[in-house]
């Protein structure tokens, strides 16, 4: 298991990785703006370097988001799609499940109520259900959801 706990200049964000393969899951703590964005891109996909299958970004800590924020986590999903590995993101606080919301990246992202269920969810293909995670073709495997609000 590889650990590693890091923290920008002004402490606003930091972020902890845990790999045990066949996955990584990073813990990310604080806010994710346009002052903090750039070290956890680089942190981020580091990170992703020593995921094999998945990655699972726990977002249980993390108390703002902004436009940069979400780029970042795109970026990161594209480069991991492009090397084969899943992204999926755990337990976001309602600011920022509202956020994933709005600008409709809870389906572009397989979004989980808990770290747990990020880690044992079915991959697409799989039977047990649907999934909101992207087949290779970039389909998502679930219909949108009518406009109501995350709870």
């Amino acid at each position: 298991m590889i650990t590693t706990t890091q923290a920008d200049a002004c402490t606003r964000a930091r972020l902890l990785a845990a790999c045990r393969p066949p996955h990584t899951v990073v813990a990310l703590h604080g806010e994710i703006d346009v002052a903090t964005a750039p070290a956890l891109r680089r942190r981020l996909l580091n990170a992703l370097q020593h995921s094999t299958d998945l990655l699972v970004l726990d977002l249980s800590a993390v108390s703002f988001c902004d436009a940069s924020g979400l780029t970042v986590l795109i970026d990161v999903r594209q480069r991991a799609t492009a090397s084969g590995i899943t992204v999926r993101l755990a337990a976001p606080r309602p600011p920022v499940a509202r956020l994933l919301h709005v600008t409709g990246l809870d389906h572009a992202f397989a979004v989980h109520p808990t770290l747990s269920s990020a880690l044992i969810s079915r991959k697409p293909g799989q039977s047990a259900g649907r999934s909101s995670e992207r087949s290779a073709d970039g389909v998502l495997g679930r219909p949108r959801r009518s406009a109501r609000r995350p709870r």
